[in-house]
């Protein structure tokens, strides 16, 4: 089947942003007087916005009393930091550019920091620039258009949290980039690296495809129910294309 719409996951599936939040989270809690996290506990939070990141890290969780001015602490320096060390993964920029020239209309789907994804446009990977502040993706100068959406922090979506939403409650992300994007959901698909993500395209009623250099391993993307998931850039590139 080839699609006509893509829907994307940001960190940990076009870009390996783990250690500038890994970066922002210890100097949060160091700003604090608590101990650093480890890599683990960073990658077991991150996929579910900062709030679930920093509770994973933060001795306590959200129940910790400094938890608060971790969260502070942590978007201030984020604020400065997002793009010291992050980068797309192999071979993202190339698929891109290979899903534009298919006429595959794009978009990202994010919880991410709406602001941070913004400052991702200094982004670059070698010559190519990655997104700007528009949530354009850019490859070799080229303009690959990405809608954006993404959610603040603390924002409840019910997609995410895996539940059906109730009548008059505000839909998912995924739901509002497919109607932006005019797409049929017969023909979309969502990809990301996480439970989230899984979840995402299973409650918003698309395919899912999941991918394994991210922030999950392939046992835990199984476990949440996933069931088409590649290790490659090159073997996305089979499906997509």
């Amino acid at each position: 089947m080839r699609y006509e719409t893509v829907l994307w996951d940001l960190d940990g599936t076009l870009l390996n942003t783990i250690t500038d939040l890994t970066c922002s989270a210890n100097y949060a809690l160091a700003q604090c007087g608590l101990p650093a996290a480890t890599a683990a506990q960073v990658r077991a939070g991150t996929g579910n916005g900062v709030a679930e990141l920093l509770a994973a890290c933060t001795p306590g969780g959200r129940d910790c009393p400094k938890f608060q001015a971790v969260c502070d602490a942590f978007v201030a320096h984020y604020d400065k930091h997002s793009n010291d060390h992050t980068a797309p993964y192999p071979g993202v920029m190339d698929l891109l550019r290979q899903c534009q020239a298919a006429g595959i209309t794009m978009g990202i789907v994010s919880n991410k920091l709406d602001w941070a994804v913004k400052q991702l446009g200094e982004l670059r990977d070698g010559t190519q620039r990655a997104i700007d502040g528009h949530g354009m993706v850019y490859a070799n100068g080229e303009r690959i258009v990405l809608a954006k959406y993404s959610q603040a922090l603390g924002t409840a979506i019910n997609a995410l949290a895996g539940h059906t939403p109730d009548p008059g409650a505000d839909v998912s992300p995924a739901l509002a980039a497919l109607e932006e994007l005019h797409a049929d959901p017969a023909r979309s698909v969502y990809i990301g690296d996480s439970e989230i993500d899984v979840a995402t395209a299973k409650n918003t009623g698309i395919a899912g495809i999941a991918v394994t250099w991210g922030f999950r391993t392939r046992k835990a993307l199984c476990q949440a129910g996933a069931t088409t998931l590649v290790d490659s850039t090159q073997a996305l590139a089979e499906l997509l294309l």
